[in-house]
C-alpha cells in the first residue's frame, strides 16, 4: 500500500465518440467488425511486485504467492492491460487520439482504420478490407484475437444496418431483461416517460423503503439513457437525485419511464442519413429552465448535437449553480453546450472529417442571445462569472 497503489484507472471510450464513429462508418459505408481479446489480462506485464494469499484448498496461512502475471480481479489489472495494449497498438503505428484515450486511428494513403475500444472489446472500421486483414495477422502475433464478426450485439446495445449501410441501435434485449427484472413485462403502456407535474408536488410523500430496488432501476434508466435513448434522459436525470432518499412517488415515475419504454422498445436510433439536406455539418440545441428543481432552486441543463441529421450526444443534467433570472440560466446551459461543441470538433478531426461550416446551435432565449452579441454589461448581468463569457470569442 502506498507505492502507485491508486494508480488503477482504465479509460474507455466514450459512447459520444462511438457514436460518432458508426454514423461516419455508415455514411463511408466501411466494414465495421467486432472482436475480443481471449484472456486480455494475462497479457499485461506487472509493474510492481504484487503477492496474494493462497488460495483457500491449500491453507497455509504462513506463504504468499508472488504473481508472474496480471490476473482478473487485481485493483490494478485493468491499468496494467490498457497499458500493454497502447504498447501493442503504438508498435503496430497507430495513433491515439488525444480527445478520446480509447480511439485509434491510422492512415495509409487514402486508407483509414479506426480503433474503439472497451476493456478487451475492439470495434475495428476501415475503408479497405486488406486493413482489416494487417490488423488481424499483426494482432494474432501477440495476442489471441476471436472473430466476432461484422458488428451485430456490443454493450448490451443490439446494431442493425439498413440497406444504404447506415447504423440502426436499439437495446429491446436490455429493456426485456430490466422489465422482467422488475415484474413490469405486463405494465400497461405510457406514452410519456414522466409526469410533467411531477417537480411540482411538494406535499408531503411516503418514503420508499427498497432503496437497493430504486438504485438498480436508475442504474438501468441511466445506462439506457447514455447509450439509445435521448427520449427518457431529463426523466432519468431528475428521478437520479433521489437516490440517496427515495419517496413511493418518485418510485412511481421510475415505473412510469418503464411502462413507456415497454411500449416503445421497438424504437431505433438511426446514426445518419445520405441526403444532401444532412451534409456535414455540426447542429446543436441547448436549453434551459429556471429553478426548476424545487428543492434547491438550481435549473436543469440539456442539449443535443446531431452530426449528418443524426444525434450523437445530449445531456440533461441539474446546474451546479443557483441562477437569479432565466436569462442566466439559457445562458449557462449554452456554454456548457458550446464546451460538448469544441471536443465534438476535436472527435470528428481524428475521424477525418472535414467541417466545412460552422456549428450552429439554436438558443431559444433572446435575452441569451443579446448577451452574447454584445459586451453589455447590465445591473442583471454584472454578477455572471467571466468563465460563461468565452462563448463569445466564438460567436460569428
Amino acid at each position: 500500500y502506498g507505492d502507485s497503489f491508486d494508480e488503477v484507472f482504465a479509460p474507455v471510450a466514450r459512447t459520444t465518440t462511438l457514436r460518432a464513429l458508426l454514423t461516419i462508418a455508415g455514411q463511408k459505408k466501411m466494414i465495421v467488425k467486432h472482436y475480443d481479446v481471449q484472456s486480455a489480462y494475462l497479457n499485461a506485464n506487472l509493474s510492481h511486485e504484487v503477492y496474494m494469499k493462497q488460495p483457500a484448498p491449500f491453507g497455509n496461512n504462513d506463504l504468499v504467492c508472488k504473481l508472474s502475471k496480471n490476473l482478473y480481479g487485481l485493483k490494478q489489472g485493468a491499468n496494467e492491460w490498457n497499458k500493454k495494449l497502447h504498447e501493442i497498438l503504438s508498435n503496430q503505428s497507430y495513433n491515439k487520439s488525444e480527445n478520446d484515450p480509447c480511439l485509434y486511428f491510422k492512415r495509409d494513403n487514402k486508407k483509414l482504420i479506426y480503433l474503439s475500444i472497451h476493456v478487451d472489446d475492439l470495434i475495428v472500421a476501415t475503408t479497405d478490407l486488406s486493413m482489416i486483414e494487417e490488423f488481424e495477422h499483426q494482432m494474432n502475433k501477440v495476442l489471441v484475437l476471436k472473430d466476432l464478426g461484422n458488428l451485430k450485439y456490443y454493450l448490451g446495445i443490439q446494431f442493425q444496418r439498413d440497406q444504404d449501410g447506415i447504423f440502426l441501435l436499439n437495446q429491446q434485449k436490455y429493456i426485456d431483461s430490466k422489465l422482467q427484472e422488475f415484474n413490469l413485462t405486463d405494465s400497461r403502456p405510457s406514452s410519456i416517460p414522466i409526469d410533467t407535474g411531477y417537480q411540482k408536488r411538494q406535499e408531503p410523500q411516503e418514503c420508499f423503503e427498497n432503496k437497493e430496488v430504486y438504485r438498480s432501476a436508475i442504474g438501468s434508466l441511466l445506462y439506457l439513457s447514455t447509450n439509445t435513448r435521448p427520449d427518457i434522459a431529463v426523466g432519468t436525470s431528475i428521478l437520479a437525485r433521489h437516490v440517496s432518499d427515495p419517496k413511493k412517488s418518485d418510485w412511481t415515475e421510475v415505473k412510469r419511464i418503464f411502462r413507456y419504454l415497454n411500449d416503445t422498445k421497438q424504437k431505433q436510433l438511426k446514426l445518419g442519413y445520405l441526403s444532401e439536406q444532412h451534409a456535414t455539418q455540426l447542429i446543436g440545441y441547448a436549453d434551459a429552465d429556471w429553478g426548476g428543481d424545487l428543492n434547491d432552486r438550481k435549473s436543469n441543463t440539456g442539449f443535443c448535437f446531431k452530426y449528418l441529421g443524426s444525434p450523437i450526444s445530449w445531456v440533461s443534467r441539474k446546474q451546479t449553480m443557483v441562477t437569479l433570472s432565466s436569462t442566466e440560466a439559457e445562458y449557462i446551459a449554452l456554454v456548457e453546450a458550446v464546451q460538448e461543441a469544441l471536443w465534438i470538433l476535436r472527435i470528428l478531426k481524428d475521424l477525418d472529417q472535414e467541417l466545412k461550416k460552422p456549428v450552429i446551435i439554436y438558443e431559444d432565449n433572446q435575452s441569451c442571445i443579446r448577451i452574447l452579441q454584445n459586451d453589455r454589461c447590465s445591473q442583471r448581468t454584472k454578477h455572471i462569472d467571466t468563465k460563461y463569457h468565452f462563448i463569445r470569442n466564438l460567436y460569428r
